[in-house]
């Protein structure tokens, strides 16, 4: 399992993840959506704080993979 969180360092190692993704093909999760990575390589996305969810919705929503969300935020 590979879990993508943004910042700087995504963007810094992008190839070598991309490489690790492709050779290694673990499970991978990005927290909230980032445009560092492609959407090919994500396997689901988490969004855990009500209000990035408020304000990430239009994106979510066009998400095609599957998003975790906690219970309480439904």
């Amino acid at each position: 399992m590979l879990i993508l969180a943004n910042g700087p360092s995504l963007k810094e190692y992008k190839s070598d993840i991309l490489n690790f993704i492709e050779s290694k093909s673990p499970f991978v999760l990005s927290l909230n959506i980032n445009k560092t990575i492609d959407e090919r390589f994500i396997d689901a996305y988490i969004a855990c704080y009500p209000s990035k969810i408020v304000l990430d919705i239009n994106q979510l929503k066009k998400l095609k993979k599957p998003l975790i969300i906690p219970k309480f935020s439904l």
